[in-house]
């Protein structure tokens, strides 16, 4: 009684148990979800503009056409807020979808997978990622200022000047807590997209194989949202991350080397790797009890088809038994049909697909940055 109930426990009701850190904060705040991450990405936004006036102009005492040009050089720092209001939203709709995912599955499952919900996100591992990060960034800024490196200014032509850190700290704290930011809140985004395949880890394990529908009209036993899952975070995941991480390969050589082509290929390259490692792995985890079903019904008809050969043989088979036997084997041939992992080849495409939006970002970045240097 007590699994049934938490199997047909609204969504509503989990999305209130399974209320994750970041969602917490604004709810802390009475503020909306949305609205309060947009809000601190504008005023974060405002403010890196603000700082690149006050070093560019007042501190470093150059021109304003020297802070528009730097501008125009540097787009590509204005995509991040895209990326972060992106990722805010991916990780409460995520979130969402696997509970609504569950909820579509639940008849196939013997229990709910309270325990992975409840790790991804109810526990402190949620926040092993972002502190990781966290760590990395301030070792690295603050051997940056302790080392007194050089901060460099581009313009469409190139390099044209580099700063001592310590000769404009507010440009260097600035920035060093923005990408700090940015790799914390990455770090949360990760670990949410990880979720849906700890999640598909246990729901796996609670499948029950005689509740798999093997005749369901998705023809992945009744499985087919958990495929979906799959594809949004794969989906979703490139998608964010590409308005991000593309762009910095780009900006960092304003003319790579063969070399460095070779290194900015690779990463976009491992970007989708990673893609089709979200979505494939959780498929690999049903895939046991998916065929497990499927066998156990060929072995049922294989029975059948070979009780009614040997009256066929025997030449004794009615025109009913006949007629019969040409509908087992039209079954078998259906049952055949049914997939073993909870995808279609549609969902394939579309992931397969998906791959190269990191490619197309880059791209197009790079086109652009080759534009303004033709323009000046």
């Amino acid at each position: 009684m007590c699994v049934n109930t938490s199997l047909e426990e609204s969504e509503e009701m989990k999305q209130e148990k399974f209320i994750f850190f970041l969602e917490e904060i604004p709810r802390y705040l009475r503020l909306p979800y949305f609205a309060f991450y947009l809000s601190i990405t504008v005023i974060m936004e405002i403010l890196r503009i603000a700082v690149n006036y006050l070093t560019i102009v007042t501190t470093m005492r150059l021109s304003i056409n020297y802070l528009v040009t730097f501008w125009l050089s540097n787009w590509l720092y204005f995509m991040w807020p895209i990326c972060m209001i992106l990722m805010y939203y991916t990780m409460k709709y995520l979130r969402n979808y696997t509970l609504h995912t569950l909820t579509q599955i639940r008849h196939r499952l013997i229990a709910s997978p309270t325990w992975s919900l409840r790790l991804v996100f109810r526990s402190r591992f949620q926040h092993l990622i972002p502190v990781c990060f966290l760590a990395i960034c301030t070792w690295v800024f603050v051997t940056g200022w302790l080392d007194n490196s050089n901060i460099m200014f581009y313009s469409t032509a190139g390099p044209v000047l580099t700063v001592p850190t310590r000769q404009i700290p507010l440009q260097f704290v600035q920035w060093a807590l923005l990408v700090t930011y940015n790799w914390i809140i990455g770090g949360y985004f990760s670990w949410i997209c990880l979720g849906t395949v700890i999640v598909a880890l246990e729901a796996s394990r609670h499948i029950d194989t005689n509740r798999i529908e093997i005749f369901h009209h998705d023809r992945c036993g009744g499985l087919s949202a958990a495929g979906h899952l799959s594809m949004a975070t794969a989906m979703l995941y490139i998608l964010s991350v590409s308005f991000m991480l593309p762009a910095w390969i780009v900006s960092m050589s304003h003319a790579p080397d063969p070399t460095g082509l070779v290194l900015q290929i690779g990463a976009l390259s491992c970007l989708a790797m990673m893609e089709l490692a979200i979505f494939l792995l959780p498929m690999f985890f049903f895939h046991p009890k998916m065929k497990k079903a499927k066998d156990q019904q060929l072995a049922i008809l294989d029975g059948r088809i070979t009780r009614f050969s040997k009256s066929i043989m025997r030449n004794n088979a009615s025109e009913v038994e006949n007629g019969q036997f040409q509908n087992i084997i039209s079954v078998q041939e259906l049952v055949r049909s049914m997939y073993e992992y909870p995808f279609n080849y549609d969902m394939l495409a579309k992931v397969g697909t998906s791959t190269l939006i990191p490619y197309l970002a880059a791209a197009i970045a790079s086109a652009i940055q080759r534009g303004l240097r033709i323009g000046t």
